[in-house]
């Protein structure tokens, strides 16, 4: 999988490069964080690993699946028509909080998918997916490319949030 940075940043780039200023601040923070959820069978796998299971049977299962993201977006559609409420002194729709978290989701198996493979998408299905582009690399190079990559998304989102100030 890709490192966290990308997994945090590409969903706040995209849907920034996507809405600009209609996008209200808080929901890039919802963003990223919704970027990084999938990963959160690595905290399960944590606690399971006291029962003997393992990464490989824990990471990249079902929160790393479609049906993981359909989940939010059928959930948004049905929370569409209610008003929106207010968390924190800030105002958030549901329908649009679960649209977001569906789209981070999506990013983070999209970003999986093309660096890696042996991961079921259509989790609990036992077809297993991705492009594995990482394997294209020479192996020295394989663990510096995805740090590499982080830091060239870290700088795009630098220059983006100067430009976006002018």
């Amino acid at each position: 999988m890709p490192n966290g940075v990308a997994h945090i940043l590409i969903p706040i780039l995209i849907l920034s490069l996507i809405f600009g200023k209609k996008f209200k601040s808080h929901y890039y923070l919802l963003a990223g964080l919704a970027g990084a959820l999938p990963d959160v069978d690595i905290i399960l796998f944590y606690i399971l690993s006291f029962y003997n299971y393992t990464m490989d049977q824990v990471h990249h299962t079902f929160s790393h699946s479609i049906f993981f993201m359909l989940i939010f977006v059928v959930f948004g559609v049905l929370t569409i028509k209610l008003k929106p409420a207010k968390f924190m002194k800030r105002e958030f729709k549901p329908s649009t909080v679960l649209f977001i978290i569906a789209f981070g989701v999506l990013t983070h198996i999209l970003l999986d998918f093309i660096f890696y493979s042996g991961f079921k998408i259509f989790y609990p299905y036992a077809f297993e997916s991705g492009l594995n582009l990482l394997y294209l690399f020479p192996k020295t190079w394989r663990e510096s490319i995805l740090p590499l990559l982080d830091g060239i998304i870290f700088i795009i989102f630098l220059v983006y949030l100067e430009f976006k100030k002018k």
